[in-house]
Formats: C-alpha cells, structure tokens, sequence
C-alpha cells in the first residue's frame, strides 16, 4: 500500500487555477520532500486519477479554492470540513468530488485527507500565477512539507543518519562527497542536495544525500577514532546516472544496505531474481556450477550491476555469484522496483538503458578476454 500521495490539481493555463500543478512541480525539486511520498500532477483528470490514488493511507491535495478570501490567502480544509468545499464551474474540481465518492463507494477512502488550497485572483487564460498566488506559492510548499513532516512516522523515514561533508568531488555527470559519521565515513551521492558543500551535514540512507541537516559533530572533532574512506566510488551510481531527482527519489525508499562476508554466496543459478544489486565496494565472482566443478566466469568489482533480470517478472538468476572479498551493495527488491517502473516508464527506459549499457561493457570485456586467449 503507498504510504502518502501529493495530489496537485488544477488547469496549467488557466492562470491560479493551475497553482497545484505549479506545487507539484516546485516539490519535486524540494530536497525536504520524505522520500516516501508520491507526487501526482493531477492536472483535470477527474475520474481518471482514481487507480492512482485507490488505497493510499494519506492523501494530500492542493488545488486552487475560491472562498471569497484575499488573494493569496492560504486555505485549509480536513475532516468534516471537506464536504463543505466550495464548487465551481470547473472540471477539475467536480472531477475531484466524483472521486471522493467513487472511492468511498470502493471501500478504498485514504485513511486521512487534507485539503491546501489557495484563493485566487484569476483563472483567465494565462500560463502564469498573478502576483498574489505567485507569492504565496513558497509559504504553500513550505506548509505541504510541515504536514507531510506532521503524519505519524513520517519524521525520519527519509534518512537512516546524519554526516558531515568532509570531501566532495564530481566524476561524469555526478557530484559525490565523503561524509563523516560515528566515527567512519562512508562516499555518498549529493545530487539530490545541490546545495551541500564540505562543511555541511546531510542526511542518507542506502548511499545517498537526501535533505540537508542541522549542524552535527563529525567524529574527528567528538574525538572518535575515524575510520579511512572505502574502495567506494561513484560508478556505484551509474546505473542510476541518468534518472532526474524526482525519479531517484521513487527509488530511494526501496533502497537498502547489505553487506556479504568474503566467501558467501549472494544468489545462486536458476534462482528467482530477488534483487538487483549495484556493488559499492567489494569484488563478487559469476560462476557456473556444473555439480561436479564451479567455474569462473566474469569477476564484477565497484560499480558493476548484478541481477539486474530482476527487472523481468519471473526471470531467474544464470549464474551463481559469490563475495570474494567483503563487499557491500545498495540492493533494489524486484517486485518493488518493476512496480516503481511500470507506474513510471520513463524511469523504467532510462534504468533498463543504463542496465544494457553495462551489460554491452561486460560482454565487450569478455570478448576481448576470449579474443587474447585466442
């Protein structure tokens, strides 16, 4: 079940009344948006919206509501005070009471709803925002992260800790830094915090800057032994190099650290696809065990894909992979992920391009291997 759905209503070329679209579209680059929450550019769909939001928990709309206040005026409505929301003559607001009902008719009404809207001024033809709603666009955004934040277990579902930026660097098309933590560090991705900069402390999980924090103790100045950076680097990400912001941080919540012993063995042959795996640090070994012998195939080290045919349904491993040495990976679960990529296609293109990419190299290096032995 999705946990949270942001749903921006509105006409984008009606003037304010396209402001929930404009929300939507400012969130989207907001690094404090939890990583758990969907947006939903809902535009005039009506009915239609319907499979996207049946059986969320909380859903929050924004929409553009005219109740006679100030221009500009922010609005709230919630539990009983939803059913006194003020119509119009407009598509997408019937369409939005439709949906209400539809759901209630499914047994499938979000558990709580909140309603932020804006007065406002003009819904002529235009592609922009009057003065007015244009200016109570930022304290809009800000009010929809305070009661994303305000949800029970919405606080700190979007990082697992909290670092110090001691090094930052940029490779391709990426930005990374070393952040320091606990006494350790760990190389993470700041792509998703433009604004981060040595000095600063962020919050991660799995990898990844995704908000920035207050300020911390990094372990040098608490005193804590620190422990040297790891074999990690960026190419870890590659896989993931060409998908923007927003699409990253659908990915982010199914993210999560596993860590293999030297000697174990991740998956082996014929086995359901569980995961796919981008290796951060560590060398693992394909092989193929016959019964009788295991034989090595093709070793991967940092920055290599492995069961990446856990993006097609009922597809089973070819090979058994094993760590060599300790390795640590940021793993995606299948199901989840081919979720994430059929209600996203573009993410799912832009992923599977990146994953045939890295297949090529490896196929490529493997012939030229072949040829040398020749």
């Amino acid at each position: 079940m999705t946990e949270t759905v942001v749903l921006g209503l509105g006409n984008f070329v009606h003037a304010d009344d396209g402001v929930g679209v404009h929300a939507i579209h400012r969130l989207q680059r907001d690094p404090r948006l939890p990583l758990d929450v969907v947006l939903l550019d809902g535009g005039t769909q009506g009915l239609a919206l319907l499979p996207h939001i049946s059986g969320v928990r909380r859903l929050l709309v924004i929409d553009a509501i005219d109740v006679g206040e100030p221009s500009g005026t922010l609005l709230r409505f919630e539990g009983k005070a939803l059913r006194g929301l003020p119509g119009k003559s407009s598509v997408h607001q019937l369409g939005f009471a439709d949906l209400m009902v539809a759901l209630q008719l499914l047994g499938e009404p979000p558990a709580e709803i909140v309603v932020l809207g804006v007065q406002p001024m003009s819904t002529e033809w235009s592609a922009e925002l009057t003065e007015p709603v244009a200016n109570a666009l930022g304290p809009l955004v800000d009010t929809v992260i305070a009661q994303l934040k305000s949800w029970k277990g919405m606080q700190g579902m979007s990082a697992s800790s909290i670092g110090r930026i001691v090094e930052e660097r940029s490779e391709n098309n990426s930005r990374v830094g070393t952040v320091e933590f606990d006494g350790k560090r760990r190389t993470v991705y700041l792509n998703l915090v433009p604004e981060a900069r040595v000095g600063d402390c962020v919050r991660f999980r799995a990898g990844f800057a995704t908000e920035m924090a207050p300020p911390c103790e990094s372990g040098s100045e608490s005193g804590m032994p620190v422990v040297p950076p790891t074999a990690e680097i960026i190419h870890a990400y590659k896989v993931l190099s060409e998908l923007d912001p927003q699409q990253l941080r659908k990915l982010l919540p199914l993210a999560v650290d596993q860590q293999f012993d030297a000697g174990q063995i991740i998956f082996r042959s014929e086995e359901k696809s569980r995961f796919l795996h981008l290796i951060v640090s560590g060398e693992v070994i394909l092989e193929e065990d016959t019964g009788d012998q295991v034989i090595p195939v093709y070793t991967l080290r940092d920055g290599d894909a492995m069961g990446w045919s856990a993006l097609t349904a009922d597809a089973v491993t070819h090979f058994q992979a094993r760590a060599v040495t300790p390795v640590s990976t940021v793993a995606f679960p299948s199901v989840e992920l081919r979720a994430a990529c059929d209600q996203d296609p573009a993410m799912g293109y832009a992923l599977m391009k990146r994953l045939l990419e890295l297949v090529t190299e490896r196929l490529d290096a493997t012939r030229m291997k072949l040829a040398q032995r020749g």
